[in-house]
């Protein structure tokens, strides 16, 4: 059995970086929360319509956890008509949808995210979809994050990988594909 068969928490002393364990709970989509206490190893963000994060923790009791959450970002617009328009006209009013009735302005990537929380606004999820998963090995926590992302890690799945890797002594050892 190799080290990263093992659970990781079990294997390797807890890397002084990374501080005391702390108390997390996850949404899942469709499913019960999640909660547990440990340590986030890696996360990565992106997008530009949808962002996703994908995140990996370490429980104190040896699990990897992984999660990949997919969300849109908007602005709520007021009920008052003459306000909503006075807000929308600072963005593409093109975008808006409407949810369980109420008014949305879609937010689309950084740029735009950082002039409304410049301007004071008060940004939201919405249309958030979760999934978690708990792993006893690397190998696991690493074919789950590729199954979700059609095969392939990606730009974020390698970033966060990278992340964990590099902070977690467990899964040193599979930060690369190793041929002989």
């Amino acid at each position: 059995m190799s080290a990263s068969d093992r659970r990781p928490a079990a294997t390797a002393a807890v890397p002084p970086q990374l501080g005391s364990p702390q108390e997390f709970v996850l949404l899942r989509s469709g499913d019960r929360d999640l909660k547990f206490t440990g340590w986030r190893l890696g996360q990565s963000t992106g997008g530009w319509d949808e962002l996703t994060e994908v995140e990996i923790y370490a429980s104190a009791a040896g699990r990897l956890i992984t999660r990949v959450v997919s969300y849109r970002l908007a602005l709520p617009l007021p009920k008052d008509f003459a306000e909503a328009q006075r807000l929308a006209s600072k963005w593409d009013a093109r975008r808006h949808v409407q949810i369980d009735g109420q008014s949305w302005l879609l937010i689309r990537g950084l740029p735009e995210r950082q002039e409304a929380e410049a301007r004071g606004a008060k940004l939201e999820r919405i249309q958030e979809r979760a999934a978690t998963a708990m792993h006893e090995s690397g190998e696991a926590a690493l074919a789950w994050l590729k199954k979700t992302n059609d095969g392939a890690l990606g730009t974020l799945g390698k970033a966060a990988w990278t992340e964990a890797c590099l902070s977690w002594p467990a899964l040193t050892e599979m930060l690369y594909e190793t041929v002989e």
